[in-house]
């Protein structure tokens, strides 16, 4: 697996034409210099984990155990994720993600507890299938020849003139990981998930006002809803492409709202929307809003109308430049 995103404002989208890019001339660097350039590349997965490895962003430097994780996630299965960063080798990180994976099992409290204040009940959560990631720009063959037997596994990135970053699975493990990604896809778009799921062991209340609220949303022109593992998500489709609008996530005491808008440009005075950009990532989106009565979806309808725009319009730019 190869994969090419564009890096525009710290935020990536996927390149599907690659053309041939030049890696330019690798040199040393101090150990101040690495711990600054790992912590920018952290960043910049964190900010767009979902669009990069399909995980949810859950916490960042979380110390579980003994352990003290570089990020930690959720992917669309439920799965727990473990990621580490390294500027240059992954191997010095092997036996680092060996005792955080321990040290995580031995205190699964901690993660139910991140998961419970970003509204994941303990139910979506898949513990026997905890995933540990690498990533870094090299490995050595000791280390690819041995990750599959650990479960580890490894990713290598380049990031080319500060606009382009390339991802690369390496060994079995990881590469049999994305095959089950695509897998997986191709699944929920078979309808593999329902609304029925997920308004299970819902309050009726709760069914009419999630009904009430896709119907606003539906009826917005060329909006279509796409039913994940965790959410429904409700996106603008053109013929040049598509984006996220919005995402709902019903709970037994409401409707977690995600709206899909860069950082500072939803227009809220009166601060009713939840700037969730520097706590976590809920599908794709810097905005969160929990909605418990009809009253409040009149009152927040406005704000995901701003991103149907919003997003209606960077569909269309991408369109004209091309």
């Amino acid at each position: 697996m190869v994969e090419l995103f564009q890096i525009n404002d710290s935020k990536t989208s996927k390149v599907k034409k690659v053309e041939r890019l030049s890696t330019g001339e690798q040199s040393n660097f101090s150990k101040e210099k690495v711990r600054r350039e790992e912590g920018k590349l952290q960043k910049l997965f964190e900010a767009n984990l979902e669009e990069i490895l399909g995980i949810e962003y859950i916490a960042s430097e979380r110390a579980i155990g003994r352990g003290r994780i570089d990020t930690i996630g959720i992917d669309n299965d439920g799965a727990p994720c473990i990621i580490e960063f390294k500027f240059e080798s992954g191997d010095e990180a092997f036996s680092q993600v060996l005792a955080y994976r321990k040290s995580f099992q031995d205190n699964k409290y901690n993660f139910k507890d991140l998961c419970h204040k970003k509204g994941i009940g303990e139910d979506k959560i898949d513990w026997n299938s905890l995933r540990v990631l690498i990533i870094a720009k090299k490995y050595s063959h000791r280390i690819t020849s041995i990750a599959s037997d650990y479960k580890v596994e490894l990713l290598t990135y380049h990031i080319y003139n500060e606009k382009f970053l390339c991802l690369n699975s390496v060994g079995e493990l990881t590469q049999s990981k994305t095959r089950k990604k695509k897998q997986n896809i191709s699944s929920q778009k078979q309808n593999s998930y329902s609304i029925k799921d997920h308004l299970a062991g819902k309050d009726k209340q709760i069914g009419k006002l999630f009904r009430k609220s896709q119907s606003k949303i539906l009826g917005l022109e060329n909006v279509a809803k796409e039913v994940k593992k965790r959410y429904i998500a409700y996106k603008y489709i053109a013929d040049n492409g598509s984006t996220n609008v919005v995402a709902i996530e019903i709970q037994r005491g409401g409707l977690k709202v995600g709206l899909n808008v860069q950082k500072g440009k939803l227009n809220d005075p009166q601060g009713l929307v939840q700037d969730f950009s520097n706590i976590g990532n809920f599908a794709n989106a810097n905005y969160m809003v929990t909605i418990t009565n009809e009253s409040q979806l009149e009152e927040v309808f406005p704000f995901i109308l701003q991103s149907y725009n919003i997003n209606k319009a960077k569909v269309k730019a991408k369109k004209s430049k091309k």
